[in-house]
């Protein structure tokens, strides 16, 4: 039996990774991006990189915070393979019905790892300290 797009869209926690195969998507085709965040019918999301060095040159390059590209080591929960960034930078919005129907169309893919609650909060700070994330985003980190 297959669920309706809208129960899998409403089934993603924050923190859960996401593999997206898709070019026509958000984000970066063939990378892990990270839910950051689920509020309401809307999801967060941030493409995590293995590149570190890209990362320090983008942040030099447009004299961003470097906190705006947090890093993260491999661990037992989150399950990456190499030290890996998230740019807060370039997060983006999705509804949930969207994003169930690209799982039900295999566009994107779950993957075993889940970002802790300490790794989750590094990216919220990360993407309040960005100014170029839209203030519609950054106030669904405000409470």
């Amino acid at each position: 039996m297959e669920l309706p797009a809208e129960l899998l869209g409403q089934s993603v926690e924050a923190g859960e990774i996401y593999f997206f195969e898709d070019d026509k998507l958000p984000g970066v085709p063939g990378h892990m991006h990270a839910c950051v965040c689920h509020k309401g019918q809307v999801l967060i999301f941030g493409t995590c990189s293995s590149q570190k060095n890209t990362a320090i040159r983008l942040a030099e390059y447009r004299h961003d915070d470097p906190r705006t590209y947090p890093l993260f080591e491999p661990t037992n929960t989150n399950k990456f393979k190499k030290e890996t960034y998230i740019d807060c930078n370039q997060v983006f919005a999705v509804s949930e019905e969207d994003f169930g129907s690209w799982r039900l169309s295999n566009k994107v893919q779950i993957k075993r790892g889940k970002m802790d609650a300490a790794e989750i909060q590094r990216l919220i700070d990360g993407i309040l300290l960005s100014d170029r994330v839209a203030g519609e985003i950054q106030d669904l980190f405000k409470d």
